[in-house]
């Protein structure tokens, strides 16, 4: 079953029906609203939109993040240490860089990840990349991370690109949002041929 999803902002009322919070929202945090699967009963995902290190919710941090992803992006993950490469390239405040995390979670449980940078370029190289998406797999195919992606495609301004492997499922997810493929992306990698 997919989940239905409603984007709630600080100060909105939710068309779903009176919304009880056991925590206020702070400023830059949405929710994502989405009826459970086996009652009728609102459970609530909540999206966080992290900065810098002080944006975390207590229950997350860089290197839980960074397991996370490694752990969910199977079989395409990264090394861990990558994966924290580009964590930190988010929330670097240097010129050039930077972007933003939005994390996730059912209560204290991270379900979904988005690692948003920012290029510093623009026109041929769009101006924003989705480094990581990553959802863990009791939450796939219900829409989760197609909410992720719009949510953060919404939050930052310019273009958008990103890679997936030709045989990765979620490759048809990205196309129905509406990412294109304008060329194969070609690597020289100098290590493997120095050996």
């Amino acid at each position: 079953m997919k989940y239905l999803f409603e984007i709630q902002h600080p100060g909105s009322t939710s068309s779903l029906g009176e919304v009880k919070l056991s925590q206020p929202l702070e400023s830059g945090e949405v929710i994502i609203i989405c009826p459970k699967e086996t009652d009728a009963e609102l459970s609530p995902i909540f999206v966080y939109e992290i900065h810098k290190q002080k944006d975390f919710p207590e229950w997350v941090d860089v290197d839980s993040l960074a397991a996370f992803l490694h752990e969910n992006l199977k079989p395409y993950e990264d090394t861990q240490a990558d994966i924290k490469k580009g964590i930190d390239y988010a929330m670097s405040s240097a010129e050039g860089k930077g972007g933003f995390i939005l994390l996730a979670g059912i209560g204290q449980r991270l379900i979904g990840v988005v690692v948003m940078l920012r290029t510093g370029m623009q026109g041929y190289i769009p101006e924003n990349v989705i480094l990581f998406i990553a959802v863990e797999p009791s939450n796939r195919g219900k829409g989760v991370g197609e909410q992720l992606v719009r949510e953060a495609i919404a939050r930052c301004d310019g273009d958008v690109k990103l890679h997936v492997e030709y045989d990765n499922p979620a490759k048809r997810l990205y196309e129905r949002i509406g990412f294109g493929n304008k060329y194969a992306e070609m690597r020289y990698t100098r290590r493997k041929h120095e050996e």
